[in-house]
């Protein structure tokens, strides 16, 4: 099943049952309560049921981001039983039990995506930085870090080839541009963030031999200290600046 057929899954299959059951149960407060509140009462159960169907389908299914086919994770794990590539990790930390998952971009994913770019701009927290369009996305791989079905951040980037970098990196050497790399609020500083770069570095073995990126945040010591002492990532450049007063 392709990328395409998931959203008719979940809206023939899911979202239709689902209604129904609400339906179904409005019916029977009507009938045993007679009076409009059983109305509101299914009401408000079809709106759940949406929900809560909504989170389990999300921690059951996904599509592999190789060959895009539909993977039922309970049957097959973290393994794609199509292309046998590893599509998702479970992380560990003292409070939860997180997923490390790369993934394709389709409607909901990319919802997200720019959902939490637009709380990212709202932050202020990067130089310059503006919410993602769809544009800004497209043609990059993507990795989520879901908890209980919630997403809890990201990290996106694309493969290059090296150009004008030979102090650092050989002309022409494959390497990856890591464009974003963000964590919700409430998730921060539970490693989550660290967990994102180490599974896409994983991921990337054999395909490129380093990983870059740039950053234009404002609290450059925690970045650093994040990305080099954390990471392990050695330092290039900088470009500073200073208003004359």
């Amino acid at each position: 099943m392709k990328k395409r057929d998931i959203d008719l899954y979940q809206s023939r299959s899911i979202t239709i049952a689902l209604i129904i059951s609400g339906a179904v149960v409005a019916l029977i407060g009507a009938a045993l309560l007679h009076d409009a509140k059983s109305l509101g009462i299914g009401m408000a159960v079809t709106g759940a049921c949406l929900i809560f169907g909504a989170a389990i389908f999300d921690m059951i299914f996904s599509v592999c981001p190789y060959c895009d086919e539909y993977i039922d994770l309970r049957t097959h794990g973290d393994y794609c039983p199509h292309c046998g590539k590893k599509v998702r990790e479970r992380w560990h930390s003292s409070a939860e039990d997180i997923y490390i998952e790369e993934v394709s971009l389709y409607g909901e994913v990319i919802d997200e995506l720019i959902s939490m770019s637009e709380d990212w701009e709202k932050e202020g927290s990067c130089r310059g930085y503006r919410k993602n369009e769809y544009s800004d996305l497209e043609g990059n791989r993507v990795f989520l870090a879901k908890e209980k079905g919630n997403t809890a951040g990201y990290l996106f980037g694309h493969v290059e080839e090296a150009k004008n970098s030979s102090s650092v990196v050989p002309e022409g050497t494959p390497y990856f541009e890591v464009e974003e790399i963000y964590v919700k609020p409430k998730y921060r500083s539970k490693g989550i963030g660290r967990a994102l770069f180490c599974f896409a570095e994983e991921m990337l073995k054999g395909e490129v031999d380093w990983v870059m990126l740039s950053t234009a945040t404002k609290n450059w010591k925690s970045v650093f200290h994040f990305y080099i002492d954390e990471l392990g990532m050695d330092f290039w450049n900088a470009r500073l600046f200073k208003k004359i007063e």
